[in-house]
Formats: C-alpha cells, sequence, structure tokens
C-alpha cells in the first residue's frame, strides 16, 4: 500500500501552526532556536547539549517564557516527568544519533508530552560529519547517525509532511496525543 505524502513549501513561522499560545514546548536540542524563539506560547524550554548555545541564548533572550538548560537528551530524557509539557519539540536532532537511541529519544517525547509531538529531520539519511557551517564550533554534535523515512514515521503513529527545498528534502512528523 502507498502512503499518501503531502508536499508543501514552508513559510517563514510555519512551526506556530502547530503551537498555541496557551502551549508549554520542550525544544529538545534547540541549538540556538532559530525556529522556535519567535513562537508565541506560554513558556518554553529549551535543552541542549553544547554549553556555548545555551550561554549565547540567555544572553540574547531576556523573556521569563524561556528557561534554557544544558542536557545530553539521551542520557537524561528519562528524567522528566510524564505528561509534563504540552508539545515535544525536535527540529534537526533525531538524526544526530544512532537510530536505537533516536527511537529512545522519541519514546520519551511522547511520553512526555500531553497534546503533541513535532519532528523535523531530513528525509532519509543525509550524510553529514561536521555541521557544514551550522555548529562549526561543536562538530562532535554534528554528525549525522542516521536517517528516517516517511514509512517509519507511519508505522510509529505520525502523520509527516515532506519539505521540498533548499539542500535537501525532510520530513515533519507530527502526532497528535488528544
Amino acid at each position: 500500500m502507498k502512503i499518501p505524502i503531502k508536499s508543501i513549501r514552508f513559510e517563514k513561522g510555519w512551526l506556530q501552526e502547530y503551537v498555541y499560545p496557551t502551549d508549554t514546548v520542550m525544544d529538545f536540542g534547540c541549538g540556538l532556536m532559530a525556529l522556535t524563539r519567535h513562537l508565541q506560547c506560554k513558556k518554553i524550554y529549551g535543552f541542549d547539549i553544547w554549553q556555548p548555545y545555551i550561554n549565547q541564548l540567555k544572553d540574547e533572550i531576556k523573556d521569563e517564557r524561556f528557561v534554557f538548560k544544558q542536557m545530553d537528551i539521551p542520557k537524561e530524557i528519562h528524567t522528566l516527568d510524564d505528561k509534563c509539557i504540552d508539545i515535544s519539540l525536535a527540529i534537526d536532532v533525531v538524526e544526530h544519533f544512532e537510530k536505537p537511541e533516536a527511537l529512545y529519544v522519541i519514546k520519551h517525547m511522547e511520553r512526555i508530552a500531553r497534546k503533541r509531538i513535532i519532528i523535523f529531520t531530513p528525509l532519509g539519511f543525509l550524510k553529514q560529519e561536521d555541521g557544514s557551517g551550522w555548529g562549526k564550533d561543536n562538530p562532535q554534535h554534528q554528525k549525522h547517525r542516521c536517517g528516517f523515512t516517511h514509512s517509519e514515521f507511519h508505522e510509529l503513529g505520525y502523520k509527516t509532511i515532506q519539505r521540498k527545498g533548499g539542500d535537501h528534502i525532510a520530513i515533519l512528523a507530527i502526532k497528535n496525543i488528544e
């Protein structure tokens, strides 16, 4: 059976469609929050392994809605409480883990979310060794180690949208809980 795949080009601010002003959000692997720092939401927690990103965010964003913390996501995500957040979000993150580790993170993202899980990742395996300019100061965390397909996300209960454009094709995977 062929899975229907919706292809769209994302416009600026596309993420807001999935996050409401009353939502609390956990942004796993937040980096410098290029897509999430302008979200209109009640509270947003930014977690990243790279302390310089956390320091820069704390210097740049002076808004009480934001909380930043260094976190080694695969090693610490299990410490978060069940259903403690509305939205679990990972933008360009899961591909940086080995596949079993990525699936473990996704499982815990689902466990802690009350409403929705949003994952954005390249379609399939996209080789990246050092961040190619993005994340050039922390190349050990920029290597791509796995890839996902639409079918894999569908098997996990996600709906997917394909993004064309830029230098690669990506998947937006969304799972609504409520």
